[in-house]
């Protein structure tokens, strides 16, 4: 009988993802940091940080693939980003003034209103001092 040529086979091990992660020390980050809990695919470079150097360094200079990071921060940041600093003016300052007086026109113009209404009519007295976020 012909001897059967062995199959030479090679495993190839996948490429694991390369990645910079800033979290805090405490209880729930741990395992990870101490590879008890392994990621799969990705090879970790824990940075254990307080949070203030966190935050300071993800937001100012984006230091991290991966950072802990508290949702309210995110999310004004990127409000402000998208929308302006003050991007829920209060009061009647002149952009909201602008705005409401347009909607006002447009109203009676649509035959909404019996009359054409002034912005002041609006609000309380008190509502014409401005605030900011």
């Amino acid at each position: 009988m012909a001897k059967q040529a062995k199959k030479h086979t090679t495993t190839k091990r996948p490429l694991k993802l390369s990645l910079s992660i800033a979290v805090g020390d405490y209880d729930r980050t741990r395992p990870l940091v101490d590879g008890s809990v392994r990621i799969d695919g990705v090879d970790p470079n824990f940075m254990l940080l307080s949070p203030e150097e966190m935050f300071f360094r993800a937001f100012r200079h984006a230091d991290f693939d991966v950072a802990e990071l508290s949702l309210s921060s995110f999310t004004l940041r990127a409000a402000r980003r998208l929308l302006g600093q003050d991007f829920w003016s209060y009061g009647l300052n002149d952009s909201n003034r602008k705005t409401l007086d347009t909607f006002l026109r447009h109203h009676h113009a649509q035959g909404l209103s019996p009359r054409r209404v002034a912005v002041e009519e609006l609000f309380h007295p008190a509502a014409f001092e401005i605030y900011k976020i």
